[in-house]
């Protein structure tokens, strides 16, 4: 049987390190082996890239504030992936410099503070791009990026395969966090943000650009979208259901929050915004427990 899925959070609170020491080439080759099995689609040249040979590489055993063991592979100090119950997670570190390693779902800047704080992300704050949702099923490995940046935030487990995401008209959990940017796996690293990469799913014929006005009234619609997906947050922060169920909890009062199927954005023209995602998490503790 698969082993269990480790436990939501991990990383939202401090966590202490046990040990911490170069990696030995045994344990180098086996984590090539186990990234390469972990993640098939890797080239060769892409995996003496993600797993070299001679750059500074540490091996950090750590327990969780929870007393989860995890072992963080660092790579020149940045976490490069974690290690839980002989499974292998890339962090947001790795998914900046290949963001199409694992699938990802879209959803708004907003929900990136509840997400930080240890939240999972609700299906109501998934945006579902013109292509539709991708294919995924119970349990698999994913990541979060956010409408205006293709960078992943977050990286989680799907609970529910998409027809039945479709069936429960987008109400209820989609998928559980267990790493994001901003969560003190990230701190341990040096700390850098999101790079800025564009979305690509215009459809035929549309120019990926808007009128003022048109930009106008969709972001009166976001907003009212974003408000109702963060209370919608608020509501189940004292939601302490076991992980190790991937249960699926509809929530009968929410809303389908927008798809988002036609909308396309000015990359440049909110490149500011891309940048400064930190803002939006201003004064949100990493000591959040939802």
């Amino acid at each position: 049987p698969p082993p269990p899925p480790p436990r939501r959070r991990m990383f939202a609170k401090p966590f202490r390190v046990k040990s911490s020491s170069a990696i030995k080439g045994s344990d180098r080759r086996k984590l090539r082996a186990d990234v390469h099995s972990a993640f098939p689609s890797v080239s060769s040249a892409e995996l003496s890239h993600l797993v070299p040979n001679k750059e500074e590489f540490n091996v950090v055993k750590l327990y969780s504030h929870k007393g989860k063991a995890v072992t963080a592979y660092v790579l020149n100090k940045n976490p490069i992936f974690f290690e839980v119950d002989k499974q292998i997670y890339p962090t947001v570190y790795t998914l900046w410099s290949y963001p199409d390693l694992v699938t990802a779902f879209t959803t708004w800047p907003a929900v990136l503070t509840k997400l930080a704080g240890g939240a999972d992300l609700m299906l109501p704050g998934v945006v579902v791009p013109p292509s539709g949702l991708p294919e995924v099923q119970q349990g698999d490995l994913c990541a979060v990026n956010l409408v205006e940046n293709r960078a992943p935030v977050a990286v989680g487990l799907v609970t529910i395969p998409t027809a039945e995401m479709i069936a429960a008209d987008m109400k209820g959990k989609g998928v559980i966090t267990l790493h994001t940017y901003l969560d003190e796996l990230w701190a341990f690293g040096e700390k850098t943000n999101p790079p800025v990469i564009p979305h690509v799913y215009c459809e035929s014929g549309e120019t990926g650009h808007q009128t003022e006005e048109e930009e106008e009234e969709e972001n009166e619609e976001g907003t009212d979208d974003i408000e109702h997906v963060t209370a919608e947050l608020d509501s189940i922060e004292n939601d302490t259901a076991d992980m190790g169920t991937l249960g699926f909890n509809v929530e009968n009062e929410s809303e389908h929050a927008s798809s988002a199927t036609g909308q396309t954005h000015d990359s440049e023209g909110h490149g500011s915004e891309i940048v400064d995602l930190k803002e939006i998490t201003k004064g949100t503790g990493n000591g959040q427990d939802t």
